[in-house]
């Protein structure tokens, strides 16, 4: 018996074969591009979606495709796609990383109030989520706004083209602001904001269950047999923290991309005074999540990197020396803000500051200092956790800074955490596949499948020399934050 996890992402869908002992048997990749016409806007073509499921998933099939048990997806979620009564796309999908609706998204927020929004659906109209994409389709696209029988995201666009039934799981359906984050069913206020009908949107089904078969068409464009399962997928940071094993009270997962992600699980609902964690509804059952988006990533450290001549190919090299500047550059900080606003006092000012600066300083001390700022980020991020009630004992470090034990060091002794580093790649594949794997009744449940799949885990301990020189440079760096901020909000933009 096999199954197939699928990753559709925002560049490109992967493909990963496994059998129930979690091997790694086939992997594929088709990438496809992000309309970004014009200032502001960014599209996709939803039946790139398609077509690259349907050839990554050909391109893995074991020897007799009839022997696959299922398939389920991870997919990025906040995306809108309108689509006819037949489930024809009636134009390209918005991208959760469009801002056109920004004036669409201050009127809903001023209609309910950010607080009562938040306490309802766990986040705020934003120009990244499908509420305000749809008021902005009525308002600018009527004609398309009254045709859509349904407005869809990602996975559950994906379930009606390969099965013929529009159904969504909870934590996609919560990044479309129209979740109600207690009743898991969608929150009536937000729909009446929203100008649509409860029938306009997908059927909320749990992560895991069965959608139904593959169609006629669907069957012969991915080359599996015709009624092969098709259950119910998930939003790819909760894909990662199945595949993470980060799956009861109290684990965490730090996904490390082009930006980082923390996300805390919860066996109750997880309450935020300061509306800046995303809180919602996990895949395993009866449990929940919250997640918050950390402003700065690997992203700047490629910056540091791209300014500075390194290449990628260069950093384990800059890894090696960095670590032996750790003590020599107490003085040294940088305050990571490359993409613009910090979320977590959404200073609209804020940008990256380099502060002590020196004629020795050279490029791998910038290394350092990068490394240093988006951990330092990643512990005052810890911190909205622990007001929250969410108590964080280990970090579960996944993505590409996983495999720098620097990394993993110096976030290990500033946050005084153990970070624990699974040893298997493809977090969200094999999140994925967890879910086939448990809807072919592989496994009773996914915390069992999360737990028999995980695989070897590396822990790094904080070193005590090294947790009493960061904690007392973070200490620093929190004094200095103000000061930075303040800095951006006199000069940057002022005239």
């Amino acid at each position: 018996m096999y199954c197939i996890g699928v990753d559709i992402g925002t560049n490109s869908t992967r493909a990963m074969l496994t059998d129930p002992k979690g091997r790694q048997l086939a992997i594929a990749s088709r990438s496809y591009p992000l309309n970004c016409s014009r200032p502001g806007w960014a599209e996709q073509n939803a039946e790139h979606w398609y077509a690259a499921v349907a050839e990554t998933v050909r391109d893995v099939l074991p020897e007799n495709p009839g022997d696959v048990a299922g398939i389920s997806f991870s997919t990025q979620g906040g995306s809108t796609l309108p689509v006819d009564a037949n489930g024809l796309p009636l134009r390209p999908a918005i991208s959760w990383m469009d801002n056109r609706s920004l004036a669409q998204a201050q009127r809903l927020n001023a209609l309910r109030g950010k607080q009562a929004w938040y306490t309802a659906t766990g986040m705020t109209p934003s120009p990244h989520s499908s509420v305000s994409h749809i008021v902005y389709l009525a308002e600018h696209e009527p004609d398309c706004f009254a045709r859509a029988r349904w407005f869809l995201t990602t996975s559950d666009y994906i379930n009606l083209k390969l099965t013929g039934k529009a159904a969504i799981d909870r934590t996609n359906a919560l990044m479309t602001g129209m979740l109600h984050q207690k009743s898991g069913a969608w929150d009536p206020f937000a729909l009446d904001a929203a100008g649509i009908s409860v029938e306009r949107l997908p059927e909320i089904l749990p992560s895991g269950a069965l959608v139904g078969g593959l169609t006629a068409q669907a069957a012969s464009d991915l080359g599996l047999p015709e009624g092969t399962p098709v259950y119910n997928g998930v939003h790819d940071q909760y894909a990662c923290a199945l595949g993470c094993g980060a799956v009861h009270a109290g684990d965490s997962m730090l996904s490390c991309g082009t930006a980082w992600v923390l996300l805390g699980v919860s066996n109750k609902t997880i309450p935020d005074a300061h509306c800046a964690l995303t809180p919602g509804f996990h895949a395993v059952e009866n449990m929940r999540g919250a997640f918050y988006a950390i402003s700065a990533g690997s992203q700047t450290l490629n910056w540091v990197l791209r300014q500075t001549g390194l290449s990628v190919a260069e950093l384990d090299e800059a890894n090696r020396i960095s670590a032996t500047r750790i003590s020599q550059n107490q003085d040294l900080f940088f305050y990571p803000y490359l993409a613009g606003p910090v979320n977590l006092d959404q200073s609209q000012r804020a940008q990256g500051i380099l502060a002590g600066l020196s004629l020795s300083t050279d490029r791998y001390d910038l290394v350092l200092a990068a490394m240093e700022g988006i951990v330092f980020e990643t512990v005052r991020a810890i911190s909205l956790f622990a007001k929250a009630g969410l108590s964080i004992a280990q970090l579960r470090m996944l993505g590409g800074a996983a495999n720098s034990d620097l990394w993993a060091e110096i976030l290990s002794a500033a946050s005084g955490l153990a970070v624990a580093r699974p040893q298997m790649n493809e977090s969200a594949l094999m999140g994925a596949a967890m879910l086939a794997l448990t809807g072919s009744k592989a496994f009773p449940d996914l915390a069992h499948a999360s737990g028999a799949l995980l695989g070897d885990i590396r822990v790094t301990e904080p070193a005590a020399a090294r947790k009493a020189f960061y904690e007392e440079k973070y200490a620093r760096y929190l004094r200095g934050h103000d000061s930075a901020m303040e800095l951006c909000r006199k000069v940057i933009g002022a005239r």
